[in-house]
């Protein structure tokens, strides 16, 4: 019996041994596999954040990045797919260094001035490779001194140049100035949704209106455009609190999506706003 158990005993231990051996195995390589995804993902996140612009790595987020501010205000005083650039002719050219300090030193002169100013964007723009920043501010400054054709000719240019640099705020300004010239522009439908997606981020909401409008007009029902702009006249409800732009977006899809299956919001909206303006 004693020797049985002894047997059974030597045997137990020999099991729970490769047992433990076969944990510890597995152990190993999940933790290996584990490290070397955690390697895997950061190279990608490093590419990414390398590769996120085609702007050389020299450039700074500041200068050239999504969503980059502008110099000049899109306002008057009188909102991701690229298309072709015009590069060949700037190949030769050499980039504008410090294009945010040096084109803020001559825009703000503009209410002295103003002649001044547009001459002095052109000289940059003549010396230098295609800068989003300068050619936002010339198409918007132009436009602003009732020049709108010199404004619009710069415009077709600088959307392409800005959406290459991925700057689409400042596409978005661009397009927002020349929305009764769009068509003069090729954008297509995904690029028009990635715009206007930008004016919105930023409570652009009148640009973000218009654009969306333009998509519909292009493409009549489509449903991203639909829902997109139906958020707007959501946002302008409930939150901004613009009443009339919220009636004039429920009024314009009820008129030419009405065979959406969005029309109950539609419908529904439209009602609370009209209780609204009545109260």
């Amino acid at each position: 019996l004693i020797f049985v158990v002894s047997i059974y005993s030597e045997l137990a231990g020999k099991i729970l041994g490769w047992a433990t051996l076969v944990f510890l195995c597995g152990f190993a390589v999940d933790l290996l596999g584990r490290l070397c995804g955690f390697f895997v993902r950061s190279e990608e996140m490093e590419y990414d954040s390398t590769t996120e612009t085609v702007v050389p790595e020299s450039e700074s987020e500041e200068e050239y990045g999504p969503d980059l501010a502008p110099v000049v205000a899109p306002t008057s005083s009188a909102s991701v797919v690229v298309p072709e650039v015009y590069s060949g002719e700037y190949s030769n050219k050499p980039r504008l260094e410090d294009a945010r300090e040096q084109v803020q030193n001559i825009v703000e002169w503009y209410d002295t001035s103003p002649e001044r100013v547009l001459i002095e964007l052109e000289d940059l723009r003549a010396q230098y490779a295609p800068n989003p920043l300068v050619m936002h501010s010339l198409c918007v400054l132009y436009h602003r001194a009732g020049q709108k054709d010199e404004s619009a000719a710069i415009a077709r240019e600088a959307l392409f140049v800005c959406l290459e640099r991925e700057t689409t705020r400042l596409a978005a300004d661009i397009l927002a100035l020349h929305l009764d010239r769009v068509h003069e522009f090729s954008l297509d439908r995904d690029t028009l949704l990635g715009l206007a997606e930008s004016l919105k981020k930023h409570h652009e909401l009148e640009k973000t209106d218009a654009i969306y409008r333009v998509i519909l007009e292009q493409e009549p029902g489509d449903p991203r455009a639909i829902k997109e702009l139906l958020r707007v006249a959501e946002s302008c409800l409930h939150r901004n609190v613009d009443l009339e732009r919220a009636r004039q977006i429920y009024t314009f899809l009820l008129e030419t999506s009405d065979q959406s299956p969005l029309i109950k919001f539609m419908r529904d909206g439209l009602d609370e706003v009209e209780r609204r303006l009545a109260a």
